[in-house]
């Protein structure tokens, strides 16, 4: 029997805060023929302290991905203790065993969409300034479940299930327009979308 391998079609949208000609947000995103790296970062407040925050995360982050969301925050916590801080979120996908696998240092948002809605939960906590014990929280993922993760900059509604055609938009126009429709103009804004296929 073939084994059916996870695909993972991504999109992400950021939108700075009004007034701010850069985001103190970042998006990580990589795909291996083994795992989808999905990752949200928002550097507190916004402007240019925010984005050199979270520029130096993600560039970090490019270092070290490996598939244990948690450790990797412990990992990037210490990597970036006596800054400002941040919060972050951080999914991994296993192609072959088709899962997603979670874990979240403050108010970074993960919801799956599909076969079975799930929002996953974040630690409580700011990376680099105040660390709480993170678990990682894994899902198994169905042919065109879809993943939505944002910033604190788009609400976290449950309107968001009700909104029209959000199966049928690609993955990098859903991220913009739930940007358009729940983000906060006066707060940075950022969205990653990744729909799953089994091939």
């Amino acid at each position: 029997m073939l084994e059916r391998i996870m695909n993972i079609d991504v999109g992400t949208y950021l939108r700075p805060c009004f007034g701010e000609r850069v985001i103190g947000d970042a998006i990580v995103t990589s795909l291996n023929e083994d795992y989808s790296y999905l990752i949200v970062i928002d550097g507190i407040g916004h402007g240019v302290t925010a984005e050199m925050i979270s520029q130096k995360i993600k560039r970090y982050i490019e270092s070290i991905l490996f598939p244990d969301p948690a450790k990797m925050i412990e990992k990037i916590h210490s990597h970036m203790k006596g800054s400002e801080g941040a919060v972050i979120g951080i999914s991994v996908i296993d192609h072959l065993k088709s899962t997603l696998t979670y874990a979240a240092l403050g108010n970074i948002s993960c919801r799956i969409i599909g076969e079975k809605n799930k929002m996953m939960v974040p630690a409580d906590g700011l990376v680099g300034v105040r660390f709480r014990s993170v678990l990682n929280e894994k899902i198994s993922l169905h042919h065109r479940d879809l993943i939505l993760m944002h910033s604190d900059g788009v609400s976290s509604t449950s309107e968001i299930l009700e909104f029209p055609k959000l199966h049928a938009y690609s993955p990098s126009l859903l991220s913009k327009k739930l940007i358009q429709s729940f983000g906060n103009e006066y707060d940075d804004a950022s969205c990653v979308a990744a729909r799953c296929k089994l091939n």
